[in-house]
């Protein structure tokens, strides 16, 4: 075997949180959401895992459901 427990569990952790990102159409927000975690939290996972995330065009935010504050997204 050439890698081992944590080099396993890192790259899924890399992969899931990709993914997850991805899944949000790049809102952090969103992605943190859909893996049960703060906003905060979640942006301390990428940047640990050196996660590049995609940048958002300029006044664009991110609307889902729980955080349309009143509007329809």
């Amino acid at each position: 075997m050439t890698s081992g427990y944590h080099t396993r569990v890192d790259a899924f952790r890399v992969a899931l949180l990709a993914a997850t990102l991805r899944a949000a159409g790049g809102c952090r927000t969103e992605a943190a959401a859909l893996l049960g975690l703060t906003r905060t939290y979640f942006q301390r996972l990428l940047v640990q895992h050196g996660i590049q995330e995609p940048v958002a065009k300029i006044g664009s935010r991110c609307l889902t459901a729980t955080h349309t504050h009143g509007r329809t997204p």
